[in-house]
């Protein structure tokens, strides 16, 4: 199921927890009045955390607990943005707690991975790098993040990115762009093994690439903007 979403024209935003209140969140969030949206994070982050704790409640409420195991659904949003001059990242965690990030996070059952892949592409100097490039090596990262983990998530990836001009998710033809982009840079580090003088030879035949884009999305339990 389709897990980010725009909130406003500079806000982006993924999950984890129940499906059917992912879907009643991205509901919800359709009926935000924008002027709300238009505020440093300083600011906006109790704003934000108070969406994710009244539907939480409001979901708490609604259910039987207990009843034939029935526990309460849980919404963990993590927020991407460009508001108030700069770029943020706000959790807000399934108990209501918020916490702001200045570098990457990620939530959900595979958010682990997405760390550890994250760290293993830090060498990159990513904060440094333009859109371009941070899209490429982010989604290599969130590659290796799919293939270390045995199970929940799954291809396709989703991106948006968020700047000063706004939030947007990447067309289909922009997609494999990236994903071309992540092929030929893999090709291009396997052959400069030849320069270290190792006594290695390109092969004889190329390796199968990843095949680019699912065109039904596997159910995914890691976000990050």
């Amino acid at each position: 199921m389709q897990k980010l979403f725009p909130l406003g024209p500079h806000i982006a935003w993924g999950a984890t927890g129940s499906g059917g209140i992912i879907q009643r969140f991205a509901h919800f969030c359709t009926s935000v009045d924008q002027a709300e949206l238009d505020h440093p994070i300083e600011d906006l982050r109790a704003t934000l955390a108070g969406f994710q704790r009244r539907l939480q409640r409001e979901v708490q409420s609604e259910i039987l607990q207990g009843f034939y195991g029935q526990e309460v659904p849980a919404l963990g949003p993590l927020f991407a943005g460009f508001t108030g001059g700069r770029p943020w990242i706000l959790e807000v965690t399934p108990g209501g707690e918020d916490t702001e990030y200045d570098s990457f996070y990620a939530v959900g059952s595979a958010g682990a991975f997405a760390k550890q892949a994250m760290a293993s592409v830090a060498h990159y100097d990513l904060p440094n790098r333009n859109l371009a490039e941070a899209q490429v090596i982010v989604w290599r990262a969130l590659d290796a993040c799919i293939e270390a983990a045995a199970w929940g998530i799954g291809r396709p990836i989703w991106l948006y990115s968020v700047t000063e001009q706004g939030a947007a998710t990447l067309s289909e033809p922009d997609w494999r762009g990236v994903q071309d982009s992540v092929n030929a840079w893999k090709a291009a580090e396997r052959d400069s093994l030849i320069g270290l003088g190792l006594g290695g030879a390109l092969p004889e035949e190329s390796p199968q690439y990843d095949q680019g884009i699912d065109p039904t999305p596997d159910q995914t339990e890691a976000s990050v903007p």
